[in-house]
């Protein structure tokens, strides 16, 4: 468990890339009008609350908004082992992450499986080399909108997570680390590194993405898909209002 914590050392193919971009050594200036980045690691010690390993804010699987995004209509089949799911509790995101790709590879019982163990275990469990019958490309047409939903379920069910999104403001969320796999959920080099780095060089971030997201549709009450509770709205005195309210 020491192990884990310790945050995501330098690997040799990044201090490369870092040469090849002409950005080893001194720090890179960033324009001014860019905002602060929260930098946080998917194990480590910075800002752990925000990754997708933590089980600080465990969540209910609410599967209404699978009825009206058209993204899943393409999953077929496999779709309705994932609506069935609902009611399912996760301790984590990538639990989450992890179930629902093992549902929509038509693996319910592998799924289910996975909820016993670690979300370590369930991420390598359902690497691409490891799960059987996932279409990737319909996975990768809706996995990013999973990430969001998940955040997003996690958020209006724990005041504490609102809070914590809605407390960064307008900074960009960063998850930093190596780009495992070319997958483009993390930026690419760990949050020092960054410092030295312009932001268009970074890898994708999308679990970052998500989250910003996720914080958007708690700030700005994004239209719900489906009938669901409106998000929880941070009151002047720093309380969150989770009163049930429905559009």
């Amino acid at each position: 468990q020491q192990q884990q914590q310790q945050q995501p050392q330098r690997p040799q193919q990044q201090q490369q890339r870092m040469e090849m971009l002409g950005l080893h050594g001194q720090p890179q200036p960033q324009p001014r009008q860019q905002p602060a980045v929260v930098f946080f690691y998917s194990t480590g010690t910075l800002n752990p609350d925000l990754s997708g390993m933590s089980g600080a804010y465990p969540f209910v699987f609410d599967p209404t908004f699978l009825a009206t995004n058209e993204a899943f209509e393409a999953l077929g089949e496999n779709r309705r082992w994932l609506r069935a799911a609902g009611g399912v509790r996760f301790r984590t995101r990538e639990h989450f992450f992890a179930f629902a790709k093992a549902m929509l590879a038509g693996a319910p019982a592998v799924a289910y499986g996975l909820l016993q163990g670690s979300p370590f275990a369930a991420k390598r469990a359902t690497g691409r080399r490891g799960l059987q019958g996932l279409d990737t490309a319909r996975w990768d047409a809706v996995s990013d909108y999973l990430v969001f939903r998940a955040a997003f379920m996690q958020a209006t069910q724990n005041s504490g997570l609102a809070r914590r999104l809605l407390g960064t403001g307008g900074a960009v969320l960063a998850e930093a680390g190596p780009d495992v796999g070319g997958a483009g959920w993390a930026i690419g080099f760990d949050a020092e590194q960054a410092a030295h780095v312009p932001r268009e060089h970074w890898r994708a971030n999308r679990h970052g993405d998500a989250l910003m997201r996720a914080r958007a549709a708690l700030r700005d009450g994004e239209p719900a898909w489906g009938r669901e509770r409106r998000p929880p709205r941070l009151l002047p005195d720093g309380a969150v209002d989770t009163d049930d309210v429905y559009d």
